[in-house]
Formats: structure tokens, sequence, C-alpha cells
């Protein structure tokens, strides 16, 4: 048996109703050439594995999740993806908690790097979606944000597929729960989107694993030392120090840019903020233009490159399309971060105001961190003193709330697919981005806590 290096292991969690058809086919058609492709460019060793989910009855009366344990066999996935069909669903929400939490118990492999691909185009019950047929949210009693948490202590990295614009009321809810796990959200207008957002995440993640233990030593020293840590703080000078040292990583890019994430939206942020979905239905709840007003005001002092317009959103932050602030152009004075981009020749003033903004909350960090050197001066751990990442039992698959399904009819996703033209998703070769940065501090805070 061929050895590798590295392991892979992704799971699918396939929204499998009547909306989804071309998705299910696209991933059934070319599910053996991605894993040839990640193959090809890591030398990895890959298994897959698979999430169907619809929704309760009565919204719908076929089954709720149907999950497919972990395989080596691309042929095995494939065969299983086959014997999915697109039908039913109900009203819009779908059992989104349920698929999520299939996928926290499926057998996953304590030192593989971990990815969830959750495809999907409606939220979960309980955000206030006309005509909810379960409006106090899951009729499990399952809660999506504390089972993030889990995933996230787990070491699974969740990419949610959103396709748009049916998911766009509810792409903040998304952002937030790719933020906790350390993933990302990646906006699906056309269908072989997907093959390139499993390629090249997969790729990206495998990229981002070697910089795991050293986010973890860091984040271990502060609090054996009892310091406060300040997620955004630590992730800049990780970000800063990684790019000095000139190591590249793959990064997943849309349209020549990385894509939005919760730091990209004041919403979304404060979402990530909140210890249950209950807190998060209090303000879904509410219209959409008091919801800000309703939540804490959060300082987004990350003057990261990924602020793209989250659509529908008007509290989007941006920056000046001049700066390149991802591009590592920062100077320490003290502990203050300015970019350099922003001064004018001979003086230290700033010249931009959004910039001036980001730069002067950053003062108040002055003085409790310092450089990142300094932050991992204590005994170095051993991986035996970290938190363990194994969250494996077998699978189970929920039984089927009937017999046999009604109403089915033959899906439109046995027709071969047709290759859209819209955004494009692209790989590159570049330096740490201070989203990924984000990310890696993100996840280590996961799991420490």
């Amino acid at each position: 048996m061929e050895k590798y290096e590295e392991m892979l292991d992704i799971a699918f969690a396939m929204d499998c109703t009547a909306s989804m058809g071309i998705y299910i086919a696209v991933a059934r058609e070319n599910i053996i050439q991605i894993v040839r492709d990640i193959k090809q460019r890591r030398q990895c060793d890959v298994r897959l594995a698979l999430v169907e989910y619809r929704d309760h009855p009565p919204a719908d009366e076929t089954f709720i999740t149907r999950t497919h344990d972990f395989t080596h066999i691309p042929g095995e996935m494939r065969k299983w993806l086959y014997a999915c069909d697109a039908a039913g669903g109900g009203d819009l929400p779908e059992a989104v908690a349920d698929a999520l939490q299939e996928i926290l118990l499926l057998s996953w492999r304590e030192d593989a790097t971990k990815i969830c691909v959750f495809i999907t185009d409606a939220p979960p019950h309980g955000l206030g979606t006309f005509a909810d047929k379960f409006p106090g949210g899951c009729p499990d009693g399952l809660d999506p944000l504390v089972i993030c948490q889990a995933l996230a202590k787990a070491g699974i990295a969740v990419y949610v597929a959103g396709c748009e614009p049916s998911i766009c009321a509810y792409k903040d809810f998304y952002l937030a729960l790719t933020h906790i796990t350390g993933g990302q959200y990646v906006p699906m207008e056309k269908s072989d989107s997907l093959v390139k957002l499993i390629t090249y995440g997969a790729i990206e993640e495998l990229s981002l694993r070697k910089f795991e233990n050293e986010v973890d030593e860091i984040v271990r020293a502060q609090i054996i030392k009892g310091r406060a840590l300040d997620e955004e703080y630590v992730a800049r000078q990780l970000h800063i120090q990684i790019t000095k040292r000139g190591e590249k990583v793959s990064q997943l890019q849309m349209n020549k840019k990385e894509l939005a994430s919760a730091m990209s939206s004041k919403f979304a942020r404060s979402l990530t903020t909140m210890k249950s979905f209950s807190e998060i239905q209090d303000v879904y709840k509410l219209p959409k233009e008091l919801r800000l007003s309703a939540i804490k005001d959060l300082q987004l002092s990350v003057p990261d490159s990924d602020r793209l317009s989250v659509a529908g959103d008007s509290d989007t932050v941006s920056l000046n399309t001049t700066q390149t602030p991802d591009s590592a152009r920062y100077s320490l004075a003290g502990d203050e971060y300015r970019s350099s981009d922003s001064l004018s020749p001979g003086t230290d003033k700033l010249v931009d105001k959004k910039v001036k903004r980001t730069v002067s909350k950053t003062k108040g960090l002055r003085g409790v961190l310092p450089p990142l050197e300094e932050l991992m001066t204590s005994s170095r751990p051993g991986s035996a003193d970290l938190p363990t990442r194994r969250c494996g039992v077998d699978g189970v698959l929920r039984p089927k709330s009937s017999d046999g399904a009604k109403h089915v009819t033959k899906s439109t996703a046995d027709k071969t697919p047709s290759v859209d033209k819209g955004n494009d998703l692209e790989s590159v070769e570049a330096n740490l981005s201070l989203s990924q940065s984000v990310r890696l501090v993100q996840r280590s805070l996961q799991k420490f806590k």
C-alpha cells in the first residue's frame, strides 16, 4: 500500500431537496477527478464521506439524514451520489442542524486535515423564515451553533457552499458558522464552481496545516501565563512573522480577491460571539433594519483583504481600494500597527480616515501582548500536552420518517450538468494572508476553550 505523508478527510453535507439536483450531479460526475487532482498536487491519503439531508416530517416525509461514513474509494462515493435524489423539501428551511450533527459523528482520523463541504441553499429552522413549520428551531433540539463549536474543537473546518441568490438572506448566519470553525463561506453563483471549491479548498487547508502547531503553542503559552489573549492581535503578529519568513501557502480566491468572511460584516461578526442558537433567533426575529441596533457594537479592527460586499448588507466594512492591507506592509510602532501605504511622505500622519479608524482601534491593545517571539518563550509542549482532536465514533444513520417517499419525482440531476459562466474560483500561491492568520488563531482558540 502506498505511503503518504499527509492525510485528508473530506465530508460532504448535501442538501438533497428538489432545488439541488444540479449540484448533486456536478459532485457525482467530478468526484473521481477531484480526488485525482488533490492527490496529484499534494500526494495525500484522501477519504470521503457523505451526509444527505432533507427535513423533518411533516415538512418532508422521506428522510431527515442519511449517512455514509468514510471510504478511501472515490467510486464508492460516486455510487452514493448516484443514489441521491433531489426531491421534496416542504418549507424553505431544512434539517441543517441534524446534518451538522451527523458530520460531527463521522469517524474522523485524529491526525488528518479535516474539511466539511456543506452544500445548501436554505437556512436552518428557527430563523424567522415565512411558513417555517418548526419556528422554534430543530424539532430534535439540536443547536447548530453549539454543534459548530464542537466541530471546531475537533479540528473540522466547515466550508459552506452557499447557493445564491436564494441563500443571501441568511449569508451572515453562515458566515458566522464558518468563522467559528475556521472555515470559509463560498458563494455558488454557478454549479461548476463546486468542483473548484472542493479541490482548491482542500489544497488550501493542507497548506495551512503546517502552521497549526506553531499557533497552538502561542495560544497555550498565553493561557499558561494567565494573559488576556486577543485573537486579532495574535493574528496580526502571526501574519507579519510568517510573511517575513517568506513561506507560501495556497489560497482560494474569487475573481482575484479573497473570499468574504465574518469580518466583512458587523452583523455576522456579532453572531460569532453568541453562545447559543436561541440568542441568534432573538436577533433574527427583529426587522433587518433594527438588528444592528440590537446587538453589541463590536470594533472590527482586522483590516484584511476579504472585505467584499456581502449581498444585501448595508453595514459591510470596507477599506480604501487603493490600500493593500494583506501584503503585510505593516510597521510596528510600539505595539501599534499602521500601514505604510497610508502615511503621507515625510510625516507619520494618516491620510485616509477609514484607515485611521482601523489603526486607532489597535491602540487599546498596547502592552497587552508582546511580539510573537516573546509569546513563545514558555516551554514548548509536546503533542501529547495539547487537547485531542479526536471525535471519532461511527456515523449513525437516522431512521427514515416513512418507509417510502411520498410525491417524489425523478430528479433532473440525472442530466449531465452544463457549465455556467460567472464568478470564477482559483487557487493561488501567496504569502499567508491576514484572514488566513485569523482563521488559524480562531481554530486554536476553540481547541483550548
